[in-house]
């Protein structure tokens, strides 16, 4: 169910006073089967509800992390509820105010008094601006309740209604519960939300309010309200933005293309410079910025390192394409194309798995095949050992590599970075817990960070060792995964999987300490700076020796 009315945006109207609070609610939709929810706090011009457009996007960042550290499988995105005021364009354009997840829909609301007749002339103006005006909750307003031809002469002009859900319930009194059935009866309602606000309301409400519903509606007639906004909101903003994307990188294919063709194929004709000099004015001249000759020459290898159309994918930006191209290996590059499409990387993602050379450390020990696959498909995980890498990155974290620090400052310092961390892991990891305690009779254990990976179906434990991996760490590991496989785990997930991660992996000890056979139990090194080249090349050479060791064995 989707969710396009409520104040979960702690701290900025009279919804939700904090995060803690927020998380909690957001939870509680989700067990009642909520995916989507848009955070809509009010904006009430020249009151002290007027927080910006650049504060709430800050406050729905930081309640996302607090949703992944929880494992709150809800997607946010944010919004407005607008009080009605002529100036709502003004606002809309200038960054102030927000519509339905940057779409064209705005939800707006009403004085709950009076008469609205004076409101009508802003509404058209909106919608004949190609605006889609969203009414919140219109069983509440006393004049709608009064005189129902008011609702249909702002059907007529385009309005939508959206009502709330806890209306049909009574919580809002009898005319809004009398006002709302009508509405139903007459099928006006087009979208439902809660227009929740804090955790002292009652969250039992959908699978109630869809019985009453049912008097009035068919059940797809039912789930349509509930979860229109997924076509109408959430994919239209990907719509569009698809659209443009796709047409930006066919121009700027086109124009590598046509600069190609008029220099013959050959990029480094001795004319190829004045040819782009004297293209760049014409194009800068008739179209405007954006033409210089340094632009061209990237259209050019653009074009160059994509020369099939058909190899260019409209799922990612052209700021991904300047990343991607600066990867002159076409493995690589193809590699990181598919990671960018698979895992959904952002343009800083990719620039940040780029400089931590991730393709050069999944290739340390790779045989042929498992590198092709890896240009072809990117990172698929089949087995416990694809979750590791060899060395993980954690530059991140800002500590430098002489200073002392303890176990536990990197423990707390990985979650106040857990997006980062998240993101080095790979994929499919979700965060369940820091220090989860485990109890063996009297005794109390506590591993340092547990995951769980929904590719692979398993728990990943991970203990943060500084210096060498002992024997001892790999036994209480063992422990860890024993645990876990026989208490925690359910009979359809796979083997739980624990990974040692330390400044020295002391390979050889974990050689003979863990069975030949051993799929679960692995150690890695951490690196707190991005490793170079050479690095990696050095680590190679100590793979293959540690492999050609393996054999004699």
């Amino acid at each position: 169910m989707i969710d396009i009315h409520s104040h979960l945006l702690y701290g900025i109207d009279d919804g939700s006073r904090s995060i803690v609070e927020s998380a909690y609610i957001i939870k509680s939709l989700s067990e009642i089967g909520y995916t989507d929810i848009i955070l809509t706090p009010h904006f009430i011009n020249g009151s002290s509800y007027m927080s910006t457009r650049e504060n709430n996007l800050d406050l729905l960042d930081r309640l996302k992390v607090e949703l992944v550290k929880h494992q709150i499988p809800v997607n946010l995105y944010l919004g407005n509820e607008i009080y009605i005021d002529s100036d709502i364009i003004k606002l809309f354009k200038e960054g102030i105010i927000s519509s339905l997840n940057n779409s064209k829909y705005l939800l707006i609301e009403l004085p709950m008094s009076g008469e609205n007749e004076i409101y009508y002339d802003v509404f058209l103006d909106l919608i004949n601006m190609g605006y889609k005006v969203v009414l919140a909750h219109p069983e509440r307003y006393i004049s709608f309740q009064k005189d129902f031809n008011k609702v249909y002469e702002l059907k007529e002009i385009g309005v939508l209604f959206q009502c709330n859900v806890g209306s049909i319930l009574g919580d809002y009194g009898s005319h809004a519960k009398k006002t709302i059935k009508r509405l139903l009866k007459e099928h006006l309602i087009t979208f439902m939300g809660t227009d929740i606000h804090h955790k002292k309301e009652n969250y039992n409400f959908a699978e109630k309010a869809k019985k009453k519903f049912s008097k009035y509606l068919t059940e797809d007639e039912i789930n349509n309200i509930f979860d229109n906004i997924k076509d109408l909101v959430i994919n239209s903003r990907n719509k569009v933005y698809q659209t443009v994307n796709t047409e930006m990188l066919n121009l700027y294919w086109n124009i590598g293309k046509a600069i190609m063709e008029i220099q013959q194929g050959d990029e480094r004709a001795s004319y190829g410079d004045a040819v782009l000099e004297k293209l760049s004015q014409k194009l800068t001249n008739e179209f405007g910025k954006g033409f210089s000759s340094r632009n061209l020459r990237t259209m050019r290898k653009f074009y160059l390192m994509y020369p099939i159309w058909k190899t260019v994918s409209a799922k990612l930006s052209w700021s991904h394409y300047l990343e991607l191209i600066k990867i002159d290996e076409k493995s690589k590059r193809n590699f990181y194309l598919n990671e960018c499409i698979n895992s959904k990387w952002s343009v800083r993602e990719l620039q940040r798995q780029r400089d931590s050379l991730l393709y050069e450390r999944l290739t340390l020990s790779a045989n042929k095949e498992k590198v092709l696959e890896l240009s072809e498909k990117g990172q698929i995980l089949k087995t416990s050992k694809d979750l590791v890498k060899d060395p993980f990155v954690l530059e991140f974290l800002d500590i430098e590599e002489n200073t002392d620090y303890l176990e536990s400052d990197l423990e707390k310092n990985i979650i106040e970075h857990l997006k980062e961390f998240l993101l080095e892991l790979g994929k499919g990891f979700s965060y369940v817990g820091n220090q989860v305690r485990l109890t063996l009779e009297e005794d109390h254990f506590y591993p340092d960070l547990v995951f769980y990976n929904r590719l692979l179906r398993c728990f990943v434990i991970i203990d943060l060792k500084i210096g060498k991996v002992s024997h001892q760490d790999i036994g209480q590991m063992q422990m860890y995964v024993n645990y876990y496989d026989r208490e925690i785990k359910q009979s359809d997930e796979n083997s739980t999987v624990g990974i040692l991660l330390s400044t020295n992996k002391n390979e050889t000890v974990v050689k003979y300490t863990l069975p030949e056979d051993n799929k679960t139990i692995f150690s890695s090194e951490y690196k707190l700076h991005m490793p170079t080249e050479q690095e990696l090349i050095t680590a190679v050479e100590e793979e293959k020796k540690n492999f050609e060791l393996k054999k004699e064995d």
